[in-house]
């Protein structure tokens, strides 16, 4: 009885444990786990970021629409005329050159030859200023570029490029975050381009 006791109790101290190659493959499979799980957090976080550079980048483009038709509505208010020489350009500004875009921001009250549409804004960068708002000019510089190109009409609908004989304005708002100004048709303006671009057109007030 004695001998059987021993013999259980040797039988319960030399119970084989995890071998070397247990221990590596279990090691092999957390990491392989461990792997997978870091690139879906990778893949996470640059499609949240695209997500984000593309919403923001559309709520510019159409904010500088925005900005336009505010200009016109501020030429109406005060008496002048709704497409005002001091105010709007005096011929299209429809090229895809970078000089042909008006640059705008939250501050503008023009978009005239000699001022956001003149040759001294081919560069359109937009900042962040102090309160978070984006801006021409400032401290820190983004990854957006904006420009709103102009193209006039006549009242039968026929382009023209002539300010003083127009009925009506068309307007593109381009924003970009990649390196390239799309073509003035807006063809190559797409997602994969980093380029989103709003439309809009604005009529004559009270003349």
């Amino acid at each position: 009885m004695q001998s059987k006791a021993k013999n259980r109790k040797s039988y319960l101290l030399i119970k084989k444990g995890f071998s070397i190659g247990e221990i590596m493959l279990a090691a092999f499979v957390l990491s392989v786990a461990m792997i997978a799980a870091i690139n879906l957090l990778i893949v996470s976080f640059s499609n949240s970021a695209k997500s984000r550079d593309r919403v923001i980048a559309s709520m510019l483009a159409q904010e500088g629409i925005e900005i336009v038709r505010n200009i016109r509505d501020n030429n109406w208010a005060a008496g002048r005329d709704t497409f005002n020489a001091g105010y709007f350009p005096g011929t299209d500004r429809i090229d895809d050159s970078n000089d042909k875009g008006c640059a705008v921001d939250k501050n503008s009250t023009e978009i005239s030859d000699t001022g956001s549409c003149g040759s001294g804004f081919e560069v359109k960068d937009l900042f962040i200023d102090a309160g978070g708002y984006y801006v021409g000019t400032g401290a820190t510089v983004t990854g957006f570029k904006r420009k709103v190109m102009v193209q006039y009409f006549n009242s039968a609908g026929a382009a023209i490029n002539n300010r003083a004989t127009a009925a009506t304005v068309r307007l593109s708002s381009v924003v970009i975050w990649g390196n390239t100004w799309p073509l003035a048709d807006l063809s190559n303006c797409t997602l994969l381009t980093k380029c989103v671009f709003a439309k809009s057109v604005l009529t004559k007030w009270g003349e």
